[in-house]
């Protein structure tokens, strides 16, 4: 009886004969059917690897000269130097960096990355642009200064004048604002603010903030910070026509004389008078204040009916605007005159946030320039494009800020050769552009003109 290798090997012989006699019609072929099929596909394989091989080593020795990069306004980049350059009118110029080609190629979007090889033998003409800008741009959607931070750090060591420094597009919003006494740098006790709601108002005489409740706590954050905040009227004592006489429509045995303070309680907020002469006129609490100090005026209480009975219908409110709506706070922070101290605007403009003893940057060194931040920090390879708060809207083209500087952009035509021309700017004050370097030589800016220009 046959055994079961027996069995398989004859299975196997028969299997192959059903095959060859199928595939090539002869069922003694002693040659695999398929045998030809592995061989020719392993030759063509082998062939195709030696010709691949054969075409590489052709390149490298004798590589290509192509003219693709030859179309007019073409941005081209040296693979093996890493020059810029730009091809204008069938000519080929050096361009000192990538801000001034884009420029001077009116923002084309045809960029060339060309073998040195292909680039030898071209003619090249002097170097065009403008030596000082930017040597990279960010990318349109990596553009944003907000939240933006101006902080008054105090030295490591804890001597000398403190640090001004300046974040875009990063950083922390405090929840709230905190109210605070700043003393300018260098100047005496008469010359303070009191800074509320993010505005500085000038605060002639210290009295005023102690009689608030601040006592002789204050701050010296350093003049460019101090100006970097909006800035409000000077907090003088209130004059009203007819001071000292009287008046038309007293409140009986409580306000008779033209400057008499009353004041209504109730609610959460006392609602603060002065008499004039056709009768009371509202005014602020801290403008009540200020006359309490400087004037010796006390208030008296009167109730809401006397007042809207004694109301001048001429001039049912007096003082100035812009004014605290309510009366200042102490805050609650520990050694108050060593705290950091930062403006934050959310959105740029208006009014900042004050934060005391947030996190902040240290700088390690002084700029020069007293008026200009001694740190401008961003996210890398991200940048903004400011606009002065006072100026004309959307014509004003803006300020490109990248690396830490701020270079002036000479119109909106330039503005979109640069490839931010549907990008929106930021408007900040006068002051918190000033705060930053200035990238480009006294009177230059970012124009396609200054970018055609050879040096």
């Amino acid at each position: 009886m046959a055994s079961r290798k027996d069995l398989l090997k004859a299975h196997s012989f028969f299997s192959q004969r059903m095959v060859s006699a199928l595939v090539n019609r002869n069922p003694d072929d002693q040659h695999p059917p398929l045998r030809r099929i592995r061989i020719g596909t392993f030759i063509g394989v082998l062939l195709s690897v030696l010709i691949l091989a054969g075409f590489g080593v052709v390149g490298l020795i004798r590589p290509g000269n192509s003219t693709a990069w030859q179309q007019d306004k073409t941005i081209v980049i040296d693979s093996g130097s890493g020059q810029v350059m730009v091809y204008l009118q069938d000519k080929l110029y050096p361009s000192y960096n990538i801000t001034s080609a884009r420029l001077a190629a009116g923002g084309a979007d045809k960029v060339k990355t060309v073998k040195s090889k292909s680039l030898a033998g071209f003619p090249r003409e002097s170097t065009i642009g403008i030596p000082k800008a930017p040597s990279e741009l960010p990318p349109e959607k990596d553009m944003g200064a907000t939240p933006l931070r101006v902080c008054s750090v105090p030295p490591k060591e804890g001597h000398g004048s403190r640090f001004t420094t300046l974040e875009l597009g990063q950083g922390g919003v405090p929840a709230d604002s905190i109210d605070f006494v700043a003393r300018a740098e260098g100047s005496s006790l008469n010359e303070e603010y009191l800074v509320s709601g993010g505005v500085a108002y000038p605060m002639p005489d210290h009295a005023l903030a102690i009689h608030l409740g601040f006592g002789e706590q204050s701050v010296t954050p350093g003049n460019a910070w101090l100006r970097s905040l909006p800035q409000g009227p000077e907090l003088e004592p209130l004059v009203v026509p007819g001071q000292g006489g009287p008046s038309r429509a007293p409140v009986p045995g409580k306000a008779t004389t033209v400057g008499d303070l009353v004041h209504v309680e109730g609610g959460q907020t006392p609602v603060h008078y002065i008499l004039r002469e056709g009768g009371l006129s509202e005014i602020s609490a801290l403008e009540a204040a200020v006359l309490e100090v400087s004037e010796g005026a006390e208030s008296v209480g009167v109730t809401a009916a006397e007042a809207r009975a004694a109301i001048d219908p001429e001039h049912p409110r007096s003082g100035a605007d812009g004014l605290p709506a309510g009366l200042p706070r102490r805050p609650a922070v520990d050694d108050m005159e060593n705290a950091s101290m930062c403006a934050v605007w959310p959105d740029g403009s208006g009014e900042p946030l004050i934060e005391a003893n947030g996190p902040a940057p240290t700088a390690s060194e002084q700029n020069p320039d007293p008026n200009v931040a001694d740190l401008v920090l961003m996210p890398s390879l991200h940048g903004a494009i400011l606009r002065v708060d006072s100026s004309v809207g959307t014509a004003d083209p803006g300020t490109l800020v990248t690396n830490g500087r701020r270079y002036g952009i000479a119109d909106m035509e330039a503005r979109a050769a640069l490839g931010y021309g549907e990008v929106e700017a930021t408007a900040v004050s006068a002051q918190v552009l000033r705060l930053i370097p200035e990238g480009l030589e006294p009177g230059q800016s970012l124009s396609i003109d200054a970018a055609l220009r050879g040096s």
